[in-house]
């Protein structure tokens, strides 16, 4: 027990120094170093909302950081659109020297505010109420209301299509795979054409008309409801034309012309985050993440090891990304999965105990190894905010009950 609160307390000390390197003077987390050295949407709020327990500031500080950069016109160039919520922005005050996505050797100029992700969305509604629940700090989710109900806005606007939230790459050049968070899984998303519906986009978005709705009644918003609520109806019943039946999966994504993905993926179990799935549903959804297919010493899984879009050495088509995980993580304390978290837990653990390092994944061979990244088609970045997020949530939870 001894040697294990040592380490524990070494990693604290580590993670903490790595944290300080990626807080900038607005108070939000770079996305990462020595790449993605910016301001992302994705990104940067679920590294917030992992650290809500440990430092609920830096999701103060994410908010408004991405309220006072939220779209305002339509730009095709950019994707931006009204109340939408960037994907990435790099200031050239952070200096950043490195460039991102390594996957696509794309890089975007700095000083310019990009708004190629569907989800970041959302995920700015869900981290504002959660932000809330944490420190009832009414005055600061007053001051950003309107940043709230413009992204709300945005949702009905311009997201949903056919009642389901999509994205359309060509529309922006096709810079990524998708628009979702696996935007480097080449080879599978980029397969769809038209307007595409990723699986987790739809728990997004679910979930965050949930919050919305909370947030609107708790601190009277004066907004009619009403047109919410049947939205999230709509959402639920139609990501039901994501479910493969014959393989008792959820696809990652569909597009709305009929063409769908079929595999794997443990991009389902971010249903798990929303109330969308039943009781049904939601048994299939864990069983398959903890299969041997899915399941590795280290997490779950990107892509299932039989399946056919499958390799162990493609960044998002097999390997292990913790944000990933802590999603799911959530998604299982939502639904009573209680044991299958503390299992998921303990494997994360036990990386953070043996190797230390807050990447930005890490490879899993078929026999399920952990890879030498030499191997590896991209190099994972050093450190990742919401890997490192995820990390000091557990090692400091492991500290306050040891």
């Amino acid at each position: 027990m001894e040697r294990h609160i040592r380490i524990l307390t070494e990693r604290k000390d580590y993670y903490r120094s790595l944290l300080l390197k990626l807080r900038t003077k607005e108070g939000f987390l770079l996305a990462g170093i020595p790449r993605f050295k910016g301001l992302f949407g994705r990104d940067s709020l679920i590294a917030s909302m992992e650290l809500l327990d440990y430092s609920p500031v830096t999701a103060k500080k994410t908010l408004e950081m991405l309220s006072r950069n939220q779209g305002k016109k339509i730009d095709m160039k950019t994707g931006e659109e009204p109340g939408k919520v960037l994907h990435e922005f790099y200031g050239k005050k952070w200096n950043r020297t490195d460039g991102r996505a390594a996957a696509t050797q794309r890089f975007p100029k700095s000083g310019t505010r990009y708004f190629y992700s569907v989800d970041s969305t959302p995920l700015f509604i869900i981290a504002a109420s959660e932000y809330y629940r944490k420190t009832m700090d009414s005055g600061f989710i007053g001051k950003i209301r309107e940043n709230i109900k413009s992204a709300m806005s945005w949702l009905s606007e311009y997201g949903i299509r056919d009642g389901l939230l999509t994205y359309n790459r060509s529309l922006y050049g096709g810079h990524l795979a998708s628009m979702c968070w696996k935007d480097g899984c080449w080879g599978v998303y980029d397969r769809l054409r038209g307007d595409v519906a990723a699986v987790e986009a739809q728990a997004y978005a679910h979930r965050a008309m949930e919050e919305f709705i909370f947030l609107a009644k708790k601190l009277d918003y004066g907004y009619d409801v009403r047109a919410v609520t049947n939205a999230m109806k709509k959402l639920k019943n139609k990501t039901g034309k994501l479910w493969i039946g014959k393989e008792g999966v959820y696809s990652p994504a569909a597009s709305l012309d009929g063409n769908m993905i079929y595999s794997t993926t443990s991009s389902e179990g971010h249903l798990l985050y929303s109330s969308i799935p039943d009781r049904k549903h939601k048994n299939s959804i864990v069983r398959k993440l903890f299969g041997e297919t899915m399941m590795t010493e280290y997490g779950i899984r990107t892509t299932a090891s039989d399946d056919t879009y499958f390799d162990e050495s493609e960044y998002q088509r097999g390997s292990v990304w913790f944000n990933d995980n802590w999603v799911i993580m959530q998604g299982l304390l939502r639904h009573g999965f209680t044991e299958e978290y503390k299992e998921l837990r303990g494997r994360i653990l036990d990386y953070i105990i043996k190797e230390k390092y807050p990447k930005e994944y890490i490879g899993i061979s078929a026999s399920g190894a952990l890879m030498n990244e030499k191997k590896l088609k991209v190099k994972p970045c050093a450190v990742q905010a919401w890997t490192l997020g995820m990390f000091i949530d557990i090692v400091e939870d492991e500290l306050r009950n040891a």
